[in-house]
């Protein structure tokens, strides 16, 4: 019997990738451990270490189970060089599989699935993450990822972009995905809500702010009503509305631990310091002598993956902008940023338009695309 063809190797990663005939897409596995050295490979099955269950009160349902290796250090697209496993678990709020697209919740949107179909975007979003190819946003000893949207688009052809398009907002509001706010009206980066809801928890559990007796009660109330919120920001009076709706519930039930000193304020003002929220001031603005407060989706961490990517970013648009052309492989070798990976990068900004890759008999070349 013929052997398979031999492996190629990722000068970008160092992941050991087989031949294309060998893998099926969007699978993500491991390859059987020959040494410590073992790296990730695409295209076989794997078997999945049990998960570690989470508590009722972080927002995640029992059964959901989450797996998580710190490997060797390696180059990552994001931020640190950690390897993170997920599989495809219940969702948070509602306990169904997040591999179906199916909203029973959301009655004004047709999404045309059933609950037994796995949704395409999704399964996608978990191949991305699972092969370490999100941004990382460091927690404590761990990291969770963030996928871009051109990710998504680019794993699929042309010809898929308006049914991505339309599953991506049902991700959205099924409460299965997250939108993180990326500081442009271009760039769009998701996370999964159980992901999010953990590094919530983590943010609380390692804070020293003291401003407030009871702060476990504003997480508990802030992940609950996260599928309240489906909009690219929330409003102040919705926050205070879902509070005092919040606050009403926990007074008629004697068993619940409730902090009447807690106000409205002083609860928005905690998740502020916290960081898991932050103000639209061109929104506020645009709302003239209403002054209605409008805030984004936020982490402790996500402004410096921001930052230290758009540092990247621009490293390497200035190499692009002092050669006319440079050849993908040398660009490869001759871009090293600490911590995002070049082909992340370049994937990017060929998405954006504003670099296109020439393919010549003799290789493809990286140029940046002028007036860009």
């Amino acid at each position: 019997m013929s052997s398979a063809p031999p492996s190629k190797k990722d000068e970008n990663h160092g992941t050991q990738i087989p031949s294309r005939a060998s893998r099926p897409r969007l699978v993500v596995t491991k390859r059987k451990r020959s040494g410590k050295n073992s790296n990730l490979i695409i295209g076989r099955n794997r078997k999945r270490k049990p998960g570690l269950s989470s508590t009722a009160r972080s927002g995640i349902s029992k059964s959901s189970t989450t797996t998580t290796t710190i490997g060797h250090a390696r180059k990552s697209p994001g931020l640190p060089s950690f390897h993170n496993r997920y599989g495809l678990s219940p969702n948070p709020s509602t306990g169904q599989q997040n591999g179906s697209c199916s909203g029973d919740d959301d009655d004004d949107i047709d999404d045309g699935y059933d609950g037994d179909i796995p949704c395409d975007t999704l399964v996608a979003f978990h191949s991305i993450v699972q092969a370490d190819q999100g941004l990382h946003i460091p927690i404590s000893n761990n990291a969770v990822q963030a996928v871009l949207e051109n990710q998504i688009f680019m794993t699929f052809d042309e010809n898929h972009a308006s049914s991505i398009h339309r599953e991506l907002l049902e991700l959205v509001h099924s409460n299965k995905v997250q939108q993180l706010y990326c500081q442009d009206k271009v760039t769009k980066a998701f996370i999964l809500t159980e992901d999010y809801v953990k590094a919530v928890w983590d943010a609380h559990h390692t804070s020293t702010i003291t401003t407030i007796q009871n702060p476990e009660e504003v997480i508990v109330w802030f992940v609950s009503n996260l599928q309240s919120w489906r909009g690219k920001t929330v409003s102040k009076s919705q926050l205070e509305s879902r509070w005092e709706e919040f606050r009403n519930a926990n007074k008629q039930d004697d068993n619940a631990v409730t902090s009447r000193s807690t106000s409205f304020e002083k609860a928005l003002k905690f998740l502020l310091d916290l960081q898991l929220l932050i103000r639209d001031v061109q929104q506020s603005t645009l709302n003239g002598s209403c002054h209605e407060s409008h805030f984004f989706l936020w982490l402790p961490q996500w402004g410096i993956v921001l930052k230290t990517w758009n540092e990247a970013r621009q490293q390497l648009v200035n190499l692009l902008a002092r050669s006319k052309e440079i050849s993908k492989m040398n660009l490869l070798r001759m871009n090293r940023h600490p911590c995002i990976s070049t082909q992340f990068l370049l994937n990017e900004l060929v998405w954006k338009g504003r670099v296109e890759i020439i393919e010549r008999p003799f290789g493809s070349f990286v140029q940046l695309v002028k007036g860009k």
